[in-house]
């Protein structure tokens, strides 16, 4: 029981991957700011392929990413009410980094960064 209790919280903890030296000083980099990174990375990607080329009337690619865009102000409206325009932004940025994260999380997507 014991073996299995270390085994479950070494595997919860963030393990170091790589040094940043920074100015004589170490700055260590996890496996869950890796993560973090790919997320980032594919948040970016999919911004720039669903956003480029848009036209006034949209079709394909650009008709799911108003679809998202329309959503994300809705549920801000909704939430905040009056002033919520400048918070639109923030938010579904927020609201979009935690989907991807969850969804990698509940299907193990990224493996296990120490076997590499």
């Amino acid at each position: 029981m014991n073996d299995l209790n270390s085994e479950l919280s070494s595997s919860m903890l963030p393990h170091k991957m790589f040094d940043i030296p920074f100015f004589g000083y170490s700055i260590p980099v996890t496996d869950t700011v890796v993560t973090m990174w790919v997320i980032m990375a594919v948040l970016i990607i999919f911004a720039y392929i669903f956003t480029r080329n848009m036209k006034p009337v949209p079709d394909g690619k650009q008709n799911i990413a108003e679809s998202i865009v329309e959503l994300i102000n809705n549920l801000v409206k909704d939430a905040i009410g009056h002033h919520w325009r400048p918070f639109a932004p923030y938010l579904g940025s927020i609201l979009l980094f935690l989907l991807i994260a969850n969804v990698i999380s509940i299907f193990n997507i990224i493996p296990n960064w120490e076997q590499l």
